[in-house]
């Protein structure tokens, strides 16, 4: 039985930079509780084992497995809370008109990026 596409929404974006602002769009999806467990288990899978190794090295075994532990417990954590994600989207920066890709990655609002033509700090927000 095959999965069926997940759907995808396409959400318009305001983007600031100071008293400037320009629009954009982002592609986003839900994620199932499914994947969202993978993704932290995956997580969390990879900081076990990087305890696992550090068990081995003298002396600084006492402090490296429990902080890996901890480190990728929280990291999972933070992975399986997020509920959707962007997949691809386009800004326009306010100041030299630049169109820049978002990349695909999880979804945070407001974001801030910088702009790869001038370097200004844009506030990325919905719309």
């Amino acid at each position: 039985m095959e999965d069926q596409p997940k759907s995808v929404q396409r959400i318009p974006l305001v983007v600031r930079v100071d008293d400037l602002t320009a629009a954009g769009w982002v592609e986003r999806r839900d994620l199932d509780q499914s994947e969202r467990f993978a993704r932290g288990g995956k997580i969390m899978a990879v900081f076990f084992g990087a305890a696992f190794l550090t068990l081995f090295v003298p002396i600084l075994h006492f402090i490296l497995p429990p902080l890996s532990l901890l480190i990728g417990s929280v990291l999972a954590y933070g992975e399986y809370s997020s509920t959707g994600e962007m997949v691809k989207g386009e800004i326009t920066c306010p100041n030299c008109q630049k169109v820049m890709s978002l990349p695909k990655e999880s979804e945070e609002w407001p974001r801030v990026q910088r702009c790869s033509g001038c370097s200004f700090t844009l506030t990325i927000n919905k719309a």
